[in-house]
This record gives C-alpha cells, sequence and structure tokens, in this order.
C-alpha cells in the first residue's frame, strides 16, 4: 500500500488485488493495478474554488463527507508527478483490516447500492457518499488531534 500527499488531503493506493470484495470499484472506475481513496468534506472536496468560508466550515463543523476514489491506470509516480508517495508496506492481515476500513467507509443506500456523487477531479475518479458518521464535539476535536498527529508522522515520512 502506499500514502500519497496532496497538501490539503492524503489519500491510501490500495492494489486491485486487495479489493476484490468490492467490484463496484471495478465497475464504476474500470480496471486498474491501484486505486487511491480520499476523505474529505463533502462540499470542500467537490467545490470548484475553494474559499475561506467552505474551509472553516469543514474544519469547525461535523460536516457530510464524500469518499474521492481515482483509477490509478499510469505508474504511481508518472500519474502523480507533483505530489510526494511513501510506500507502506504491511503484512496481509493489516492490508485486509485496512481494506475492511475502507469498505466500511462507503455509504450503501437501502438496497444496499453505493451512492454516487456530483463532478469528479479527474476523468478516471469518482466521488461516493460516505458512511454517516455521527460525532460530538468532543470526539471531532479529539479525533483531528489524533488525526494531526498521525499527520505529524507522516510528513516525518515524507
Amino acid at each position: 500500500m502506499y500514502v500519497i500527499n496532496h497538501g490539503w488531503h492524503t489519500g491510501l493506493i490500495l492494489p486491485y488485488e486487495s479489493l476484490n470484495e468490492e467490484p463496484f470499484i471495478e465497475d464504476t472506475l474500470g480496471y486498474s493495478p491501484y486505486y487511491e481513496f480520499g476523505w474529505g468534506d463533502s462540499d470542500f472536496y467537490q467545490a470548484e474554488k475553494i474559499t475561506s468560508g467552505i474551509t472553516l466550515k469543514a474544519i469547525l463543523w461535523p460536516t457530510d463527507s464524500v469518499i474521492h476514489v481515482i483509477s490509478i491506470r499510469k505508474n504511481l509516480h508518472e500519474q502523480f508527478t507533483k505530489t510526494q508517495i511513501v510506500e507502506i508496506r504491511i503484512s496481509l492481515k493489516g492490508l485486509q483490516r485496512l481494506v475492511d476500513f475502507v469498505s466500511a467507509s462507503f455509504y450503501k443506500d437501502k438496497n444496499s447500492q453505493y451512492v454516487l456523487l456530483g463532478e469528479r477531479i479527474y476523468k478516471n475518479s469518482r466521488f461516493l457518499k460516505r458512511e454517516v458518521v455521527t460525532k460530538s464535539r468532543t470526539t471531532l476535536i479529539h479525533g483531528w488531534l489524533r488525526h494531526l498527529k498521525v499527520q505529524e508522522y507522516l510528513l516525518v515520512l515524507f
């Protein structure tokens, strides 16, 4: 697996073979050796223009979020020439736990169908509705603190 730094967002890049429980991804985006998954605030992530209002709302308020999935058809470093990518080696059990986490992140409607959203950033990407996670203000703050610690660790890797 790989971690990719996009500045505002960090994504996980997983190999096709690990996603055998998620045929929807290949059906929607086509076959690729890798897929990137990124989570973010729905309005911020899909905005044509980032404003201070959208940014503050994304940081300070509990809001809807989305998953952005990118089909990576080229060599990782060819497709993302201006981003930092780090390979992280994990056990097969760890990879399966990570794939289970990603799979559980997708919202499914009453017919167990994934919900596609809005415009895509790249022609080989899609936004999908994320499973709703109810959080209190305290949980959000603790989540951000944990996230920042993870970000600090990942920044050391980059």
